[in-house]
């Protein structure tokens, strides 16, 4: 078979998802991996679990039966699921180091064909990594890290080649009782999916069949970025299918595909579905795999059995530099001139379909008139032969494309075969699943046009268009600051709201909201209590399809004033100041001081130039103004002391005494005259002495506040002194 205001409360409920957790899986790694793993360790050379033969003929008539039994269109069975209770985090052999635990746990599925995973309790602490291959790695996914843990903590692996599968971790030894790692089903694989056959095939599809790199698919470069390939809970199934724009072109990630893919699967959770994107054949004619990025889970959003369409949401939104595209739509009732079906017949590398005369209006599956009907015509398959390229199994939901590139279809079922006579499939119809029965549970409308702007169509659009953030100033002082949402489309209303801490002063509804500070004007350069502080703000952006944005802002003036400590006093070498509160403050001096180091934003070492009085500054800013703290440092570099500094009126100047810290004192020094020196070096007065005075005393009563110098002169030398008179 085939196939506003800031009190306004937001649901995050229905936030879009987030994260973009994908895994990339390498089907033809050329480096193979010993027994001592990904991470060369010396791990026990066994089997840790082991499960039967199973008679493969036997599963095959089976499954033949069963199709025969029923007329309900099925996805492509590839494996019989097991269900197992295995805790592969509590029965791993762990090696050590310092910091990490390593572990590899083999198991054998004897005489499988092929074998995936399934994880009911999956959980990796951060700086975990885990890889997933079969014997010597030819096939191997990873690194699987933190970015997997999902609410639901459910996971599941690719298909692997061959009857062994390897699970190998690096955890955090700190961490490691946090791993959690069960798995209550594996799949026993009893087709030979990966075996190369012919030219241009991987798997086993029929010869006719064409790959969607040959130029058939030439122009198709887009739409082939949105197909994945989809594997079911249990790893029993393979479907097809597409994510789909919607028409707020936002990056919600809508993936449609066929219902009877969700209506056969025998526990219908979609919620451990995998999804493998850009899994093509890297040329025309060769016969490997690319390596295909998959995304783990999804929600089940609406269904319908007469056009047999189910949408799903992926639970991780693609990358913007994922190369993924959002294959476009329309719900044209006019059928298309010509189609183009891109597709995963048998679970094989993506392959490409054309029909060069008008889709049909057709009857299927019990239902009338539900599909299109499209006529296969034959093509070059780039090898110089013409074939025509039909479906197959595990193309079912995969979409069917107009002239323009739109989605019209996805793919239930048909009589089409390599070399057979019947070349010809159907599709539910896109505009009838548009209204569906009715019911936001049953109708596509409700999720790919929620403002009910009546789009007819949509355009495939690559996803770094759709990826939208916030832009505006991090910081908010009393002035205006201006937020916009990136790549919105004209018109589209943007529900805004935003912190306590702030003003709404216009916007709301429309691309551009306008707020300010509402701490009213900041004072640069002054201490203010805790209350004058600025605080941690934010403003969200909720635009159509429930998409919400934050962008984290701060609103006012800096979080602290820094506070220096250290000492008051010191002669010409090192010492060192803390700034205690905030370790981004920046550092500055004044007077005969000079910065030599600053360890960690929050320690800073100076030194001392010259006899004098400065400041060590620590200065906390941003763009709504200052916090300074400061310490007063008195230094002392030479024969005198020069006190007290600062004055209000006269300064004593006195020759230390020979037992001084300063280890320059000379017996023969005395004071011969003392000028006192303006910053700019203007001499404003002299005082001269005869010989041997050793102390004396300077009124600058008289002098205006400010910064002086005052010259020693001793016969030969001048030792220079900085003074403050207040």
């Amino acid at each position: 078979m085939k196939k506003v205001k800031y009190y306004i409360l937001i649901l995050w409920a229905s936030i879009c998802f987030l994260t973009q957790a994908q895994v990339s899986t390498n089907f033809n790694n050329e480096i193979l991996i010993s027994s001592q793993g990904r991470f060369a360790k010396d791990y026990l050379a066994q089997v840790d679990y082991e499960l039967p033969t199973k008679n493969i003929k036997e599963l095959l008539e089976q499954e033949k039966t069963e199709i025969a039994k029923s007329s309900e269109t099925k996805p492509f069975h590839l494996a019989v699921p097991i269900p197992i209770d295995l805790n592969i985090a509590y029965l791993i052999n762990w090696s050590y180091d310092k910091e990490y635990a390593y572990g590899k746990f083999t198991i054998k599925l004897n005489g499988a064909l092929s074998v995936s995973i399934n994880f009911d309790k999956f959980y990796l602490p951060k700086s975990t990594e885990m890889y997933v291959y079969n014997e010597n790695g030819e096939m191997i996914t990873g690194p699987i890290t933190e970015n997997e843990n999902n609410p639901n903590k459910i996971w599941g692996s690719w298909v692997y080649r061959g009857q062994i599968l390897i699970i190998e971790i690096k955890t955090p030894v700190s961490s490691k009782e946090q791993l959690l790692l069960h798995s209550n089903n594996i799949a026993y694989g009893y087709k030979e999916i990966y075996k190369s056959i012919k030219v241009g095939g991987f798997g086993q599809s029929g010869s006719c069949n064409i790959n969607v790199l040959c130029p058939l698919g030439n122009g198709w470069e887009g739409e082939r970025n949105s197909v994945a390939l989809i594997l079911n809970a249990n790893g029993q199934t393979w479907c097809s299918g597409s994510i789909i724009m919607n028409a707020c072109s936002s990056s919600r990630p809508f993936f449609l595909t066929a219902n009877h893919c969700y209506a056969t699967d025998p526990i219908q959770d979609v919620a451990a579905w995998r999804f493998t994107f850009q899994a093509w054949s890297p040329t025309c004619t060769t016969t490997q795999n690319s390596n295909g990025v998959t995304y783990n889970g999804s929600t089940l959003r609406a269904n319908w059995a007469n056009s047999d369409f189910c949408l799903v949401e992926l639970n991780n939104t693609p990358p913007s530099n994922s190369g993924i595209n959002y294959a476009g739509w329309t719900r044209s009732v006019t059928p298309a001139q010509n189609a183009t079906g891109i597709h995963h017949p048998s679970g094989d590398v993506m392959k490409i379909s054309r029909a060069e005369n008008a889709v049909t209006v057709a009857s299927y599956g019990g239902t009338i008139n539900q599909h299109w009907r499209a006529n296969w015509s034959p093509q070059n398959n780039g090898a110089g032969q013409i074939v025509t390229a039909i479906t197959e199994g595990g193309s079912s939901g995969s979409p069917l494309f107009d002239q323009n590139h739109r989605i019209i279809g996805q793919l239930n079922g048909g009589p089409s075969v390599c070399d057979g006579s019947q070349l010809w499939d159907f599709y539910g119809r896109f505009d009838l699943s548009w209204t569906g029965n009715g019911t936001d549970a049953t109708r596509l409308s409700n999720w790919l046009d929620p403002n009910n702007s009546n789009a007819l169509t949509t355009n495939t659009t690559n996803i770094s268009y759709l990826t939208r953030n916030i832009t505006g100033p991090s910081t908010v002082c009393s002035l205006n600051a201006t937020y916009a949402v990136t790549n919105l489309p004209s018109g589209q209303v943007v529900n805004w709201t935003f912190s306590p801490n702030l003003i709404y002063v216009s916007g709301q509804g429309t691309n551009q909201l306008v707020v300010k500070s509402s701490d009213g004007d900041p004072l640069p350069l002054v201490s203010l209590s805790y209350d004058n502080y600025g605080s941690s703000g934010w403003v969200r952006a909720g635009t159509c399809n429930n998409v919400v944005l934050e962008k984290t802002i701060w609103v006012g003036l800096p979080a602290y004033t820094p506070i220096v400590t250290g000492s008051s006093t010191m002669f010409c070498s090192q010492s060192l100041y803390v700034e205690k509160y905030n370790r981004n403050a920046a550092w500055s001096v004044y007077g005969p001081l000079q910065v030599i180091g600053v360890n960690y934003g929050y320690k800073c070492t100076v030194k001392g130039t010259e006899s004098g009085v400065g400041w060590v500054y620590a200065t906390n800013s941003n763009l709504c103004g200052s916090f300074r703290g400061e310490k007063l440092v008195q230094v002392t570099c030479s024969s005198y002391s020069v006190f007290p500094n600062p004055t209000n009126s006269e300064v004593t100047i006195s020759l230390l005494p020979d037992n001084s810290i300063d280890k320059s004192f000379q017996k023969d020094k005395s004071i011969k005259s003392i000028r006192v020196v303006d910053k700019s070096g203007i001499t404003l007065s002299t005082q001269k002495y005869g010989s041997e005075t050793f102390e004396t005393k300077i009124d600058l009563s008289k002098f205006t506040t400010g910064v002086y110098i005052i010259k020693i002169n001793e016969g030969t030398d001048e030792e220079s002194y900085t003074i403050v008179k207040q």
